[in-house]
């Protein structure tokens, strides 16, 4: 008392001790003149001199708390009133906060009331850091609760601030179990993540009323387990905990720092959106792993599964698929639709918004005289546009770079195209035709010709750079499709322009050549996946490639049927000639998504499963249509070898279809069977001479189909007893038994 006392001068009267710590003693005082309640802090440091102190660490380290109190202003925030760091014994002067300790007062309220009181502390916590203050030693000792329920957050004894020097040269410190581990690492950085740590620890004993460690545990092994070991879940303690809550508390308890909310303003954000039952940003990497994990267990269990038997492959590769799916991070696309926010939704509307006004507003600038300039200003926007979101996405910002990206990936062909149009003359076929652009014309009030083949060349190669752009700097697959489609689209339009090739050899052709990539990137990605694990990060390519190659391969083989009427009508001419020659291209086109099933299976990945489970499937059903098509012109009365042997061939490709479907449960090709088999039965009902022909198969095919039906029934279980007899008649045989009746 003596010694505060001399400190003040008898500025004020000093009533008692209030409380004692480790670097200060807080003594209860009235102010001399006005009679003011008030804290007078004496600090414990007699003299910061060189001699003492060469550093002045010990010094500098309580200085900061003064002037890091001064420049707060918040009402739950304990205010300094004065300064005195000059005299033998320095000391602060602040505000009384009258009240009890933050878990005494929150010890008889709910849920909500606790995190209402919380939501104020997060808040002032968020201005501090707002004004550059790291408080440094949040726990609930510091935290006094007055009768109105306000708290104001005290003891900034250990607080860092951005002005009065560089917050990675801040020393350690704080309490053990509420600081973050990396407090307790020399020179490490310290900053508003900090605070989080702590804000987190107390959010965990608000959910559950215990600490996430052990309290009785020795300083050095706790802040050891806490380096080294997640936090429990908070609904291991109370299993009615909102997951929304826990997502948030986990987010803050990150033991790297990187991985925690930035600052108490966005955890203050997130709790906010729970209160609301809105969706929170909260993404723990503990539940990642957790989760991954999960993935990983189930995969390895759905691969046992198809080992045993126990499931078709059909089956497991649509299920592995999924997984794989599910096990890929939320991508920062703008349609994906498992992480939809509205600041996503926003971005999307406005994206769609500037895209369609664009297009639109330069098409109908072509009757203005001013044309060119509004087409290259729009031009200029789409760059614009570009360029700011090649700079969010290098800035950390993926989602807002990719909607802006993906707005000027959709923006820049129609300016490019446009702008083109007005400086040079690109003649050509007009890939759209009349028909379909009048209507759209009239409708927006002006005349639409639409692109030459020259200019979709120009179009698609400009949606291929931006596209190319978009995945570089968004690093996500769905640009990936997108520069597929563009790749794809020019591709074909140099062909229409040079002559190549009709368009069902060219998307044959570009598809066999991009399958080759697809099947490249598809097992890289496997292999790196197995070598360092799951990167949620990491985008995949090889799914857009694979899959998109892999339908144009189907289409140019189903479509290749239609150039074969030409070659067929130079044999034989009459009706049914087409629908033969449609039939045979079918049918020798089948031999390629055989090929591709073959050659997918070689390695077994999810995305190849798919892959060759929809080939198997177009090659059955090619096949069989083919041989339809075949037996149909021969009925209407060009038939392509003997005229009975298409008919017998449908009945035999559809049993075969069918075994082989059982056989290797390909579940595809025995529907495909199935099909082909009811198309059988439609051709002998029409085949036969008179009406009561016809009536007459259609009873044995009735009675077939009953008869099947009824050995699909009986045959097993006469199977299973003829199987137990056997095993009954071995067991007397060995063991010298009396014949008995019950499997007579």
């Amino acid at each position: 008392m003596a010694e505060a006392e001399k400190a003040v001068k008898g500025k004020y009267r000093i009533e008692h001790l209030a409380g004692t710590g480790g670097m200060s003693r807080v003594f209860s005082a009235r102010q001399a003149e006005t009679g003011r309640h008030v804290a007078v802090k004496l600090l414990r440091v007699r003299d910061p001199s060189p001699q003492l102190d060469p550093t002045l660490r010990l010094h500098h380290r309580l200085v900061n708390e003064a002037r890091s109190m001064s420049r707060l202003d918040h009402p739950n925030l304990c205010k300094v009133l004065e300064v005195s760091i000059q005299g033998d014994i320095p000391f602060l002067v602040m505000e009384w906060a009258d009240g009890v300790d933050l878990e005494v007062a929150w010890a008889k309220h709910d849920r909500r009331q606790r995190l209402s009181l919380f939501l104020k502390i997060v808040d002032a916590i968020a201005a501090a850091h707002a004004g550059g203050v790291v408080h440094g030693d949040l726990k609930p000792d510091n935290i006094l609760v007055d009768r109105r329920g306000e708290p104001t957050i005290v003891d900034f004894g250990l607080a860092r601030s951005e002005r009065d020097g560089p917050m990675g040269l801040a020393t350690s410190g704080g309490t053990p179990g509420y600081a973050p581990p990396e407090c307790f690492e020399g020179q490490a950085e310290v900053t508003p993540a900090s605070d989080v740590f702590s804000l987190g620890v107390m959010l965990f004993r608000l959910l559950t009323d215990h600490t996430p460690w052990p309290d009785d545990m020795a300083p050095a092994l706790l802040v050891e387990q806490m380096r080294r070991s997640d936090p429990p879940l908070p609904e291991q303690f109370v299993p009615d905990t909102p997951p929304d809550l826990q997502r948030i508390c986990l987010a803050a308890l990150e033991r790297k720092s990187e991985n925690r909310y930035a600052s108490a303003e966005q955890m203050a954000a997130d709790l906010r959106r729970s209160l609301r039952r809105e969706t929170v940003t909260a993404r723990p990497t503990m539940l990642v792993r957790r989760f991954d994990a999960q993935v990983r267990r189930t995969i390895d269990s759905t691969r046992e599964w198809l080992r045993l038997g126990l499931v078709t492959p059909e089956s497991a590769g649509a299920m592995l698929a999924r997984l794989n799916s599910m096990a890929r991070a939320d991508t920062p696309w703008v349609a994906d639709a498992r992480r939809v926010s509205w600041s996503q939704a926003t971005l999307q509307a406005g994206g769609a918004v500037t895209v369609v006004a664009v297009f639109v507003g330069v098409v109908l600038s072509g009757t203005t005289g001013s044309a060119l300039a509004v087409r290259l200003a729009a031009f200029g926007l789409v760059l614009a546009l570009t360029v700011l979101g090649v700079w969010l996405a290098r800035a950390g910002q993926a989602r807002i770079a990719a909607g802006m990206l993906w707005a000027a990936f959709l923006a820049a062909p129609a300016t490019a195209w446009l702008v083109v149009d007005r400086l040079v003359t690109l003649g050509g076929t007009h890939v759209v035709p009349e028909s379909i652009l009048g209507p759209i014309g009239a409708f927006l009030g002006s005349t639409l010709t639409g692109p030459t083949d020259a200019q979709m060349t120009v179009i698609a190669g400009v949606a291929t750079l931006w596209a190319v752009l978009g995945r570089w700097a968004a690093r996500t697959s769905a640009f990936t499709l997108a520069a597929f489609v563009s790749v794809f689209a020019t591709w074909v339009s140099l062909g229409s322009v040079m002559n190549a090739a009709p368009l069902p050899i060219m998307t044959l052709l570009f598809g066999a050549g991009s399958l080759a990539l697809g099947l490249s990137l598809d097992w890289d990605e496997q292999r790196t996946e197995r070598e360092s694990g799951a990167v949620r990060g990491r985008a995949r390519d090889a799914r857009a490639v694979l899959g998109a190659a892999s339908l144009c391969v189907s289409i140019g083989a189903a479509s290749g049927a239609l150039l074969m009427p030409g070659a067929i009508w130079g044999v034989a001419s009459g009706p049914g000639a087409m629908e033969s020659g449609w039939g045979a291209g079918l049918l020798v086109g089948a031999a390629i998504p055989a090929f591709l099933a073959y050659v997918v299976a070689q390695r077994v990945t999810p995305m190849r499963a798919l892959v060759g489970a929809v080939a198997r499937g177009q090659t059955a059903l090619q096949a069989l249509a083919g041989v339809a098509l075949l037996e149909y012109g021969a009925v209407l009365g060009t038939p392509i070898g003997p005229g009975p042997m298409w008919f017998w061939a449908l009945l035999l490709g559809a049993l075969l279809a069918g075994f082989i479907g059982v056989r290797m449960k390909w579940r595809v090709v025995l529907f495909v069977g199935h099909a082909s088999l009811a198309l059988w039965t439609v051709r002998l009902l029409a085949e036969a001479p008179t009406p009561t022909a016809a009536l007459v198969r259609a009873g044995i095919a009735v009675g077939g189909g009953l008869v099947l039906m009824l050995l699909a029934w009986r045959l097993p279980i006469w199977r299973e007893r003829r199987r137990l007899r056997r095993w009954a008649k071995r067991r007397r045989l060995h063991n010298g038994e009396p014949p008995s009746a019950s499997w007579g």
